[in-house]
This record gives structure tokens, sequence and C-alpha cells, in this order.
């Protein structure tokens, strides 16, 4: 009885464990935008959302944005066809894109939230489930030698990749409900014990690190996010470049562009989103564009466009061309294995997917956000079936300040730590660019 209890139990729980575990939402919004603050906890936050200055390390797009005003204007006037609305929004996307690539220095910072509910078929018996889940995430990223590249081929070609983040989710209070109380009083501390994650990662050209904290010592508030990373060798994988790409291979997770990748708007560089964003995957009624007065990092006045969609998540659900595969068979294969294990017949797949960003007129990202709804769905024989929807929303701030993304960069750089055996000062540009920084304590910044 008690092992039956227990397979029920699981079944239910890792259930609710894949449809909470990539949720997303805007956490920390009132406050992505600020400027730093000196607190008791240090720097929250740099210039996010602010443009770069040209010059220096960034190519100024802003012609490229003159080159295409007619369409793009003709795309915003309230006469506009939908081929017309496709086209604008596709121009922009694609510009952004191409000023990504070649930003050779540039971080992100993510907040979102992620809930989910449905109903398990346990036997005789239906039960309704719901989780929630609150993340928050930051990234900075550099390429190597900070000279203005010739071009896009170039960045990829001859171009060095350096990289840090720190992510950390936490279950809100109350986030595990549904119709069986017995079973949610011993879920929800299972899943707070076992879901949540924090993890710090570290990428050069040859190596990427991931080293895992304490899943139960994620804190995520307004003055505080940090979680408990112990020296311990089982926390820390160490993978060369070369096998990473060979797991995401094997997955599926990689995607070809082919020798004939590239349009005349963002040259051949690779899409920023995971999602294939093209014209025949927007939906034309669903695009909306209008153009704001942001900043950039110096202060001055410069405008952006703000610019929605929808994309096609149904037609050639399930293959290479979906809109959504990509991130399909990401998701799916970061399924826990004690899920995996006995549930068969998993799917996952996007019912909708809404894109909100924005792009300064020289052309980099302000802001990449999604809302997205996910159906799910599995069975264990004889025991159980689910079917589940997940409602996810996610926003990403751009930043292009050295100061913030020097900084940023040598406080979450680890590779100091014996276990890792990276020193800071092997990088080449550790002298010329990293050394003016001072590491702040872990836990008093953001």
């Amino acid at each position: 009885m008690r092992k039956k209890k227990w397979v029920k139990t699981l079944v239910i729980l890792s259930l609710v464990i894949v449809i909470i575990g990539g949720g997303l939402l805007y956490y920390f919004k009132d406050l992505i935008f600020n400027k730093p603050q000196d607190s008791e906890l240090g720097v929250y936050y740099g210039l996010f959302g602010y443009a770069p200055d040209m010059g220096g390390n960034y190519i100024d797009y802003s012609s490229r944005f003159d080159t295409y005003s007619v369409e793009i204007e003709a795309g915003m006037a309230e006469s506009a066809t939908p081929e017309q609305k496709v086209q604008a929004a596709y121009i922009i996307y694609r510009i952004g894109c191409l000023a990504d690539a070649t930003a050779l220095m540039r971080a992100k910072y993510t907040t979102g939230s992620g809930s989910a509910s449905g109903i398990v078929n346990l036997g005789s018996s239906v039960i309704d489930v719901n989780g929630a889940m609150n993340m928050t995430a930051s990234y900075y990223d550099l390429k190597y030698p900070f000279t203005v590249p010739a071009s896009v081929e170039d960045v990829y070609a001859n171009y060095a990749c350096y990289g840090v983040s720190e992510e950390y989710t936490q279950m809100p209070n109350n986030a595990v409900t549904g119709s069986n109380d017995a079973l949610v009083g011993l879920g929800e501390p299972y899943l707070r014990s076992s879901l949540p994650f924090a993890r710090k990662s570290l990428c050069t050209p040859q190596y990427q690190v991931i080293w895992e904290a304490d899943k139960s010592s994620c804190i995520i508030s307004p003055e505080l996010v940090t979680a408990n990373f112990e020296q311990k060798a089982k926390d820390i994988a160490i993978k060369t470049q070369a096998s990473v790409a060979e797991e995401k291979a094997a997955m599926g997770l990689t995607r070809d562009y082919g020798e004939n990748w590239g349009d005349i708007y963002g040259l051949t560089a690779k899409d920023l989103s995971i999602h294939i964003v093209n014209p025949s995957t927007i939906i034309p009624e669903t695009v909306v564009i209008t153009k704001h007065t942001g900043a950039n990092i110096a202060g001055d006045e410069l405008d952006y466009y703000s610019v929605s969609f929808e994309l096609d998540t149904i037609t050639n659900r399930g293959t290479p061309e979906s809109a959504t595969y990509y991130a399909e068979q990401l998701y799916q294969s970061q399924a826990p294995s004690e899920f995996t294990s006995f549930l068969k017949d998993y799917h996952l797949y996007y019912n909708s997917l809404k894109v909100n960003m924005s792009v300064f007129d020289n052309g980099y990202f302000r802001t990449w956000g999604t809302e997205e709804q996910w159906e799910m769905g599995g069975a264990v024989e004889n025991i159980a079936s689910a079917s589940i929807v997940s409602d996810n929303d996610s926003m990403e701030a751009y930043c292009y300040d050295y100061d913030t993304i020097m900084q940023g960069f040598v406080n979450r750089y680890y590779g100091d730590n014996a276990l890792v055996n990276m020193p800071i000062t092997a990088i080449p540009f550790y002298e010329d660019n990293l050394a003016a920084f001072t590491p702040q304590p872990y836990g008093s910044y953001r």
C-alpha cells in the first residue's frame, strides 16, 4: 500500500516538476531598467535597457533602417496589409540579429515566472494539479579580440567567445496546489528540495563549466539572489566545447543553418531566438509595431521600435520546420530522469507563442520577451495519464555599457576555483580589460 501511494505521488510530482521547470515572467520588472543603486547589498543593476554609444566596439546599423525605411513605415501604417506588417517586423528583427551577432560586449538580465495547471487521471480518480516557479538570471558575453569585425562571418570564424552567467529558480509560497491535499502535502516539500536550482556557468573557447548549488538554498527576493555553492567536485561539471556540441547534436538541439542561410536585412547573422522567426512563421494579424524614445548609455535620446507578434506553433508541429521545434526539443531533454524513467509517450508542444521585442534604431536589442503556452502530456501504463497546460512569460533586458559588463564578468568568473583551474589572469584580455575591476563579494551584487 505504501509503495502504491508513493508511485502515485511520484507520478503527480514528476508531472509538476516538468511543467513548471522552465517557467518565466516579469519578476523584477519594476527594477530592471534602474541605474546602479548603492545599498547594503552593493550594485543591483547596471545600464540595462540602454543603447550602446556608437564607435568603439559597436557597429552603427542605423543606415540599414534608412535603407528599409519605406518597408518599415508601410508596415507601421494603419492601412498596412498583413504582408507589409510581417515584412516590417521581420526586417527589424533581422537587423537586431545582425547587431547582436557583431556586438563584442553585451550582457542580458532575465526575469520571469511560470505557472501550470491540468489534470491527472489516476485510475478512477481525477486530480487537479497546479505549480508555479520564479526565475532570474544574468549573462555576460564577450567576443575577443575587441576590434570591430569586418563582417558577421568574420565574427563566427575568427573571434573567441567567453561567457559567464548565474541562473536561479525558486518556488513561491503555496506554489503547489491540487485537489488531493494529502498528495500536495507530501509533494511540496519534495519539490522544494529537488526542483529549484541555482547554477553558475563559465565558458571559454575550449571549455564549458557548470557549477550547481544546493537545490534547497536558492533565495530570490527584491533584495537578494543567492544560493549555497559548495566546494565539491561532484557539483562542478567541466566539459570541452567539442563534447558539448556533440551532445547537443545527438539530442537534436543543433539548428542547421546551411550554406544558403541569410537575407538582405540581417545578412548571414544567425537568429537571436531559439524559435524560428521568419515571414512564414509570423502570424500577420498579430503584428503590432510602434516607435518610442529611449536613451543610450550616455543619456542621449534614441528612438526604438517596439514590436510584438505571435508565431504559428501548429504548422509543421514536431518537425524541424516548426517555429518552436528546437525549444520543444530542449525542454523535453531537460525532463528529470525520475520522470522519463517511467513516463511513456511524453510530449511537449507549444499552443501559442507571442514575441515582445524592442530594437533601437541603431540596430541593437533593448529587450526580448515571450509569452508562451505549452501543452504537455504522458502516461504511466495502467496507473495514470496527464494533460497539462503551462503559461510562461519572460523578459530579457540588454546592456552595452563597458563598466557594467566588465564588472559583471569579473564578479561571476570563478575559474580561479582550484577545482576549475582556469585562472582569470590567463584570459588574453585580462591585463587590458579585466584587471581594473575588483570582484564584488558574492551576494553583494545583482
